[in-house]
């Protein structure tokens, strides 16, 4: 089986789709392109770590962070937008050595079990060609997801990083979202 650190890409579909993020975090790669996963849905159920903690302050209750979840485990929390499809665009990340991977998991929580890294399938679309591409993913940690949460605008801000990749009417879907 291969081992995850020989694994060079890395798909994101939440703040890491931002470049500035991605530099922010020291994170180097070589390139960025748009690709896509099947069968999952984009939904916002990460609780912000100030209620994993049971300090509530102001609004961060409320915040939740991306996640992806698989169709048929769905449940009343996704977004009425992204409801007609099973498709989650991304940013699919050449990473530059294998240790930037281990920079993410420390952005993602992953020692915290916010975050755990698993390997997915994504379709990559490059030159109007689409190829399949094993990838790293972060998927929120199951125990922690919470319904009725909300992205904060400074979130939202750094996945709409991703428009100069992402398809239009999925940037435009994510615009109309409501945030705290």
């Amino acid at each position: 089986e291969t081992m995850d650190n020989q694994i060079s890409f890395y798909f994101a579909y939440g703040s890491n789709m931002c470049k500035t993020r991605l530099l922010e975090r020291k994170v180097e790669y070589v390139s960025r392109s748009l690709a896509y996963l099947q069968g999952h849905q984009l939904e916002f159920t990460l609780p912000h770590k100030k209620l994993r903690n049971m300090e509530f302050i102001k609004d961060d209750h409320l915040i939740g962070y991306a996640n992806v979840s698989k169709v048929s485990e769905t449940t009343s929390n996704v977004i009425d937008q992204f409801c007609k499809s099973s498709v989650v665009y991304g940013i699919l990340i050449e990473l530059k050595t294998k240790e930037e991977i281990y920079k993410l998991d420390f952005f993602e929580g992953i020692e915290f079990g916010h975050y755990t890294r698993e390997r997915v399938q994504v379709q990559r679309i490059k030159e109007g060609r689409e190829e399949t591409v094993e990838a790293l993913i972060y998927f929120a940690g199951r125990n922690l997801l919470k319904n009725g949460l909300k992205p904060s605008k400074k979130y939202m801000n750094y996945l709409l990083g991703g428009s100069d990749l992402l398809p239009t009417d999925y940037v435009d879907n994510l615009k109309q979202l409501e945030t705290h």
